[in-house]
C-alpha cells in the first residue's frame, strides 16, 4: 500500500514508487537475461517515506495497515515499434480526431 521497490535480476528497475493510485511501469529490457531465467522482486514497505501518505492512511476513519500488493503485477513484451496510447475525440457534428502516440524505436512521426 505504500512505497514499492522493483528489482530485476538483483538490479533496480527504477525509482521507488510512492504513488499507488495510478498504474506504473518500468522498461526492464536492459536488465533481462535473454534465454535464461529472470528474477522479478517487489518490496512493499508498510510505512511510506512520504509523511503526507502516512498521515492520510493513519488518520483515516477506517485505519488499516495491510502489507503486500493489491493489484496485478505482470511483464509485458512489446515489439520494437508499437502504439503506446491513443486519444480519440468524437464530436456531436460527426467529426472525429484521433491521436496515436508511438513507442519504441520510432524514427519518424506519424500523422
Amino acid at each position: 500500500m505504500t512505497d514499492t521497490e522493483v528489482w530485476i535480476n538483483g538490479q533496480s528497475a527504477g525509482p521507488t514508487i510512492k504513488v499507488h493510485s495510478i498504474a506504473y511501469k518500468y522498461d526492464i529490457t536492459p536488465l533481462l537475461k535473454f534465454g535464461e531465467a529472470n528474477l522479478l522482486e517487489a518490496t512493499v514497505s508498510k510505512v511510506s517515506a512520504n509523511e503526507s501518505v502516512n498521515n492520510a492512511e493513519r488518520f483515516n476513519v477506517d485505519y488499516w495497515v495491510f502489507g503486500g500488493i493489491f493489484r496485478p503485477v505482470y511483464l509485458e513484451a512489446l515489439p520494437q515499434r508499437f502504439i503506446d496510447w491513443t486519444a480519440i475525440d468524437p464530436r456531436a457534428d460527426g467529426s472525429l480526431s484521433i491521436e496515436a502516440h508511438l513507442g519504441g524505436d520510432v524514427k519518424t512521426r506519424a500523422r
